[in-house]
């Protein structure tokens, strides 16, 4: 399997890295590909990948006129490999391990910028992926993740690493998703190396009628900066 996309996209206002003084919210374009090889051995599955990215942010207009804010500092690319082994315990039942490598590689370095903002990562966990009959599928699981820096006045973020997808289906008009995920992301917030974001969000939806889908969701999510005494709390709400 594999894939290709590009797409010009701009951060929402009030983004963790929303630029201080910009007048709109940054533009950025994302190039991205992904290749993965899945095999079956009976009941052992295995699946091995890797993903690319490419980040290349626009100068952003300044409040009040003025010079536009440079952003080329925020300019990167990423890399992943990752491997996975599952088993068949049922049918309707996989559980696997899975261990992720990444890399993050800024464009600018020292002495253009003042701090070397590179990284090398990875992740291990374990999980399952399920179907229980009509009543609930999805998948779920937990471990623990790394990401070090190349900076030494950077320091190293490390703990839990969890994430789930699941939909259980209360009735068969009526759908409720759960969702949740720990990772490590990027910041330009000075003297911060990164931010582990911990989410969670529940989703319903309704069939009202056939061609009609009432739908509301919330979220709540916490973003815990490494390095400075910042930590933000974001709670998103939304109907449909």
């Amino acid at each position: 399997a594999g894939g290709l996309s590009y797409a010009q996209l701009h951060e929402d206002r009030g983004a963790p890295n929303a630029p201080g003084g910009a007048a709109e919210p940054a533009e950025y374009s994302l190039f991205q590909a992904n290749v993965a090889l899945n095999h079956r051995f009976n009941r052992v599955t295995s699946r091995i990948g890797a993903t690319y990215a490419d980040y290349d942010y626009d100068a952003v207009p300044a409040v009040g006129g003025g010079p536009a804010l440079n952003q080329d500092f925020r300019d990167r690319e990423e890399f992943t490999q990752f491997l996975r082994l599952g088993y068949d315990v049922s049918p309707d039942t996989n559980v696997y391990v899975q261990g992720t490598l990444n890399q993050r590689e800024y464009d600018q370095k020292p002495p253009v910028v003042a701090l070397n903002r590179d990284s090398d990562g990875y992740a291990v966990v374990a999980g399952a992926d399920f179907r229980l009959t009509n009543l609930a599928q999805g998948g779920v699981y937990v471990g623990y993740q790394s990401q070090d820096y190349d900076d030494p006045t950077l320091p190293e973020i490390d703990g839990m690493a969890f994430g789930a997808n699941v939909d259980w289906f209360v009735t068969p008009l009526t759908t409720v998703r759960f969702e949740a995920a720990s990772t490590i992301e990027e910041t330009i917030a000075a003297g911060a190396s990164g931010y582990t974001d911990n989410s969670v969000g529940l989703r319903i939806d309704h069939e009202l009628m056939r061609n009609v889908i009432l739908g509301g969701s919330a979220s709540f999510a916490n973003q815990d900066y490494e390095g400075i005494g910042r930590t933000d709390d974001v709670t998103r709400a939304g109907l449909s």
